[in-house]
C-alpha cells in the first residue's frame, strides 16, 4: 500500500494514510527556488522509529516544477 502512493498529491497521500505519524522531507534544488504545481510523493516507506507512538511513514516529497526566485 505506502509503494502505491508515488507521485500522488500530498493531500491524497496524508488521507490515505491519516491514522499513523508522517515525517515530511521535502526535496528541492539548491539555491533560491520556488515550486511551482502539486506537491507530490517522491518516496514512501516505513520507519523503524515510530516506537511505541505508533506506525510511523517517511514521506519525501517534491514539487512539479521549480522556477528561479
Amino acid at each position: 500500500m505506502i509503494e502505491d502512493l508515488i507521485l500522488v498529491r500530498d493531500v491524497e497521500a496524508r488521507y490515505a494514510l491519516r491514522g499513523r505519524l508522517l515525517r515530511y522531507v521535502v526535496l528541492a534544488p539548491f539555491g533560491n527556488w520556488v515550486g511551482r504545481g502539486e506537491l507530490r510523493v517522491l518516496r514512501a516507506r516505513l520507519s523503524s522509529a515510530g516506537g511505541d507512538a505508533g506506525e510511523l511513514v517517511d514521506l519525501v516529497l517534491g514539487y512539479d516544477a521549480y522556477e528561479a526566485a
